[in-house]
């Protein structure tokens, strides 16, 4: 905590908590300030009327074009939320438009999370809107606009976190088909975040300030047994947004993401994924100490399966990957295996899950073979450490997670990792992949180091959330013997809320 320096950033976040947290935190209940009515001891008897309908805990959802508002249609509910005005709109008749967004506040202090012994504390933004329009059953338009702000920093901006006023989402969907079971067939075409499985692949990223999106079309049929998502995208990059950039964001056709993705939801308890999945990148890309090679192909076969079985949770997720890496054949995988125990007898309820995380490295960067995984294009930061400091590339990592509710509304969260470089002739790679680190004799081991997590998040209300984490990262021999490399603190505060 001693590299953690005060910045004036620190009272403008403290300005904005008081503004923002504190309205929100009084307003939690609003209608428990209204009395109930009765009838008086001289009325006569009335039939009591319907019980009220109650609004679902969180009518919001990630992204944001899942969010359900049907609630409001019930004539029986009550509204008490100032925001519910925005929402199930007949701008004509047989159209139902909701509007809404989000504003949220990241404050940054971080010492060498960047590998380069320098400290930097700054201020993230993020402003996001959306109007979704329904037209009767069959047709629909979804827009969403972002505006992504970086100040006080002291090094420049990661790709990411800034783009001034951009479309994060702009498609529209046409159901083609219906049936009395609830089953239906949409095809989606334009722009779009996609998030599949446990976004351990292919994810919009939340934490990244500008969200991944892409360019494309989508067939989604949806049955009381099976999700299957069908899709052809391009990719729209984040290093377009450079330099503060107020250009409106183009998608890349030399990036293409191609798959299929089937989810089987009928089981109590159970989530079975199966899918196929194809990042092809015509661009020059790096290659650890090989330098530049011409682009890559990555073809990704795997599965997923998620359950729980009274008190015991697991999951367990695999891959293998197959293609070619500039003029190398590609040949990886990955897999990750993990148990869980929640202790109800306990208070607080506590969870405890012990994770092993492990993707393929290059045993021989000299030959024509790339055993390197390819992580495509997923969230790291909830499942390989707060510090985003490594990647699923080239890795093992074991990690332990311990998460408590000392209320409904708080939840802790304590986390310790261990990695290690599955080949000690490969590349240290970065959460997006990039390579950092390289010995290509193999002579600095393989030991990357260990970091322990601790986040607390308050959920203020249905609109506000509250979330603290703080981090040290401790380097290992590969580190050391590679450049050197002090240890790492962080410490992120971060505020949304949601309307």
């Amino acid at each position: 905590m001693g590299r953690l320096r005060h910045s004036p950033v620190l009272w403008h976040a403290a300005i904005l908590y008081v503004l923002f947290v504190v309205p929100a935190a009084i307003g939690q209940d609003p209608g428990a300030m209204i009395p109930e009515v009765s009838a008086g001891p001289l009325e006569p008897a009335a039939k009591p009327p319907p019980p009220p309908a109650k609004a679902p805990p969180n009518p919001y959802h990630d992204p944001f074009y899942k969010n359900d508002f049907r609630y409001l249609d019930d004539p029986n509910f009550v509204s008490r939320d100032p925001f519910d005005v925005l929402k199930r709109l007949v701008p004509v008749p047989g159209t139902i438009l909701d509007l809404g967004g989000e504003y949220s506040l990241r404050l940054h202090n971080e010492y060498n999370l960047r590998l380069n012994n320098r400290g930097n504390d700054f201020l993230l933004t993020r402003t996001r809107l959306y109007a979704d329009l329904h037209c009767g059953e069959w047709f629909r338009v979804y827009a969403e606009a972002v505006d992504s702000t970086s100040s006080f920093e002291r090094l420049p901006p990661r790709l990411g976190e800034e783009n001034r006023w951009d479309s994060n989402n702009l498609f529209g969907d046409l159901r083609a088909w219906q049936d009395s079971n609830g089953g239906t067939l949409t095809a989606r075409v334009g722009r779009q975040e996609l998030d599949y499985g446990n976004q351990r692949l292919i994810a919009s990223a939340p934490w990244t300030n500008t969200r991944i999106t892409y360019d494309g079309a989508r067939a989604l049929l949806a049955s009381k047994t099976w999700d299957v998502d069908a899709f052809w995208t391009r990719l729209v990059p984040l290093a377009q947004h450079i330099n503060n950039d107020h250009d409106f964001d183009q998608s890349d056709p030399k990036q293409q993401l191609t798959g299929l993705y089937a989810t089987r939801h009928d089981r109590p308890n159970e989530t079975i994924d199966a899918y196929f999945l194809r990042l092809e990148n015509r661009n020059p890309v790096a290659r650890g100490g090989d330098g530049v090679v011409g682009g890559f192909d990555a073809n990704t076969v795997g599965g997923r399966w998620k359950g729980r079985r009274d008190a015991w949770l697991w999951e367990a997720e695999g891959a293998y990957q197959f293609g070619a890496y500039g003029h190398d054949r590609q040949s990886a995988g990955f897999y990750v295996v993990g148990v869980g125990r929640q202790f109800d007898a306990v208070p607080t309820t506590p969870t405890l899950w012990a994770y092993y995380d492990w993707a393929s490295g290059d045993a021989d960067p000299t030959d024509r073979r790339r055993g390197t995984f390819n992580q495509l294009l997923p969230q790291t930061h909830i499942f390989l450490g707060l510090g985003d400091i490594v990647g699923r590339q080239n890795l093992r990592d074991v990690n332990f997670q311990l998460t408590a509710r000392p209320d409904p509304h708080v939840t802790l969260i304590a986390e310790l990792h261990l990695f290690w470089l599955q080949q000690a002739r490969d590349s240290l790679y970065n959460n997006a992949g990039v390579p950092v680190r390289t010995d290509s004799t193999g002579r600095a081991g393989s030991r990357v180091g260990q970091e322990a997590d601790f986040t607390a998040q308050v959920r203020l209300n249905q609109h506000a959330n509250l979330l603290v984490s703080y981090g040290h990262f401790f380097p290992g021999p590969f580190l050391s013997q590679t450049g050197g490399s002090r240890p790492a603190d962080f410490l992120y505060t971060w505020l949304t809320f949601k309307f």
